[in-house]
């Protein structure tokens, strides 16, 4: 029965392959320009009132995508070899490897925001917020 499930399937096409390839080098390529920015301790210090999303996207989001961007081609290739669900597993690797660019580039921005004293007139991290409402 499971020979004519698969067979009832077309097969797996050289551009698909090919496809994967190129999103899994994509996605990997994203991955070493994120550890290329150093550890995200050393991020670009945003002030907090001008971007309130940062830390969830810094410290829920992203290890989430970076999760899936591991996960994704592993789970593309056995897409592909037993042929279901080929789209969405190659729609995922893509996904994953756009937010990771996306990601990098925000974080060049800001580092370069930062350079530039954009953020010097509120340059108050979060814990100087919580020391200065302590006292």
């Amino acid at each position: 029965m499971t020979d004519t499930v698969s067979a009832s399937r077309p097969p797996t096409t050289r551009m698909q392959w090919f496809l994967w390839l190129a999103l899994t080098a994509a996605s990997l390529g994203g991955i070493v320009a994120i550890i290329s920015l150093g550890p995200p301790f050393f991020h670009a210090q945003v002030p907090y009132t001008w971007y309130p999303w940062v830390i969830p996207l810094r410290w829920q989001l992203m290890p989430l995508v970076g999760i899936l961007a591991l996960a994704s081609p592993l789970l593309t290739f056995v897409a592909l070899i037993f042929r279901f669900w080929r789209r969405a597993a190659l729609t995922l690797i893509g996904v994953c490897a756009v937010l990771q660019f996306a990601y990098f580039g925000l974080e060049t921005y800001w580092k370069a925001l930062e350079r530039a004293g954009a953020f010097a007139e509120d340059n108050k991290g979060l814990f100087d917020d919580l020391l200065e409402r302590k006292r």
